[in-house]
């Protein structure tokens, strides 16, 4: 577990099997709780957790304060089957607030440069 929280703190997401995915998430939950409390008892126990890796530690901290959710902070989205074994694989990644941009077309029409009309 410590080698797959490394991976997903470093590059945001990782794919793995859908039963490790499961039991990996509960691990992660339980980290990011402690990191929100950015005192240094959380840090030396994520630093025992998280087998010494001061790094890790560090950046999990960031990416907890960053989500700031009450529920999950990862999200787990099925890939389908392995074509070798038929294990079905599936993508760990952080679940982000995702805000919605509405862009609004400003159309306006200049007068004074349309042709003149013929009559």
């Amino acid at each position: 577990m410590r080698g797959l929280v490394r991976t997903l703190v470093a590059k945001g997401s990782v794919k793995i099997s859908v039963a490790r995915a499961k039991e990996a998430r509960g691990f992660v939950d339980r980290l990011v709780t402690i990191a929100r409390k950015k005192t240094l008892s959380s840090h030396r126990r994520l630093l025992s957790e998280l087998g010494g890796d001061e790094k890790t530690a560090k950046s999990l901290t960031d990416i907890a304060i960053k989500l700031a959710r009450p529920d999950g902070s990862l999200r787990l989205v099925r890939l389908g089957t392995r074509r070798g074994d038929s294990s079905e694989r599936a993508r760990l990644e952080w679940s982000k607030k995702e805000e919605k941009v509405v862009k609004v077309a400003k159309v306006t029409k200049n007068v004074q440069n349309l042709p003149a009309k013929s009559v």
